[in-house]
């Protein structure tokens, strides 16, 4: 996958990869400083960011145990954090009138999902409740 103006590339060694995308109607820093602040990850992603460091090899720490390593980031354009079995790539683009286009991208390292529609519409809901709070609950 190629992500245009980022010049980033997903790895290519992934046994899946799910990906959306979804326009939202804010500005690329407003959308980017929402996504960095650790408070505002369980109304969107659903599960509580008890601590992030957003720098590469920085960690990001869940609440319910765990944790995910950063392993590319520019600010305000991408990030990419994942573990042993996953990794999470968010890709944010200036859209038209002042949105942003947000591209979420799922890669697979092992084992790839079994049902890949319902994988996918977790992707989607994902997107899709951070455009909803971004826009109207942040």
């Amino acid at each position: 996958m190629h992500a245009g103006t980022t010049g980033f590339d997903a790895e290519s060694s992934y046994s899946q990869e799910l990906a959306y995308s979804v326009a939202i109607e804010r500005s690329p820093e407003a959308v980017w400083k929402y996504f960095i602040a650790t408070e505002t990850w369980f109304a969107w992603w659903g599960g509580d960011l008890r601590s992030a460091e957003w720098v590469i090899g920085g960690t990001l720490v869940w609440e319910m145990g765990g944790s995910s390593k950063v392993v590319d980031i520019l600010a305000g354009k991408m990030v990419k954090f994942g573990d042993s079995w996953v990794d999470n790539i968010f890709l944010f683009e200036p859209g038209s009138e002042g949105a942003t286009k947000v591209t979420y991208v799922q890669g697979i390292k092992g084992a790839a999902h079994s049902d890949v529609s319902s994988a996918l519409a977790e992707v989607k809901s994902v997107l899709w409740r951070l455009k909803e709070e971004v826009e109207f609950g942040g």
